[in-house]
C-alpha cells in the first residue's frame, strides 16, 4: 500500500471514528477503541482503561466493529496496555457470540443478557468463563 493510500485511509478512519465518538451510540468502552486504533487520547483520559463492563457495554464495542471492522486493531493495542483488555481480547469472539446468541448486538432478540454478564464478569475477574 502507497503512503498515500494509508493517509488516505487513516483520514477515512479518523473522519468515521470522530463520527462514532459524536454519535448516540457511544460509551467510553467503544470511544477508548476508537481513540487507540487512530493513536489520539481520549478527551476523559485517566490511569484507568475503558473496558466494556457489561453486555450494554459490550454491544455498543460490537455495533463500533461491525460499522467500522478497522475497530477491531484496538484489541491488541488495549491488550498491551491493560491487563483486563487482555482478557477481553482473548474471549472477545466468544463473547460476541454469546451476546448474539442471547440478545443479539442490537438487542433485537431480548432485554437482558444474564449469561453474556455473567461470562464478562468472569473474563473481566480472570477467569476465562465463556462456556456457553
Amino acid at each position: 500500500m502507497s503512503g498515500r493510500t494509508e493517509q488516505l485511509d487513516r483520514e477515512q478512519m479518523l473522519m468515521e471514528g470522530m463520527s462514532w465518538i459524536n454519535g448516540d451510540d457511544t460509551g467510553l468502552s467503544s470511544a477508548e477503541m476508537v481513540c487507540a486504533v487512530l493513536r489520539i487520547a481520549p478527551k476523559y483520559a485517566s490511569e484507568r482503561r475503558d473496558h466494556p463492563r457489561d453486555p450494554g457495554d459490550l454491544g455498543r464495542c460490537l455495533r463500533l466493529v461491525k460499522k467500522h471492522p478497522w475497530a477491531k486493531k484496538a484489541l491488541p493495542i488495549l491488550a498491551k496496555r491493560s491487563p483486563v483488555w487482555k482478557r477481553l481480547e482473548a474471549a472477545w469472539d466468544v463473547l460476541a457470540a454469546m451476546m448474539e446468541d442471547e440478545v443479539g448486538i442490537d438487542w433485537s432478540k431480548g432485554n437482558r443478557a444474564p449469561n453474556t454478564y455473567a461470562a464478562m464478569q468472569a473474563v473481566i475477574a480472570g477467569g476465562c468463563k465463556t462456556d456457553k
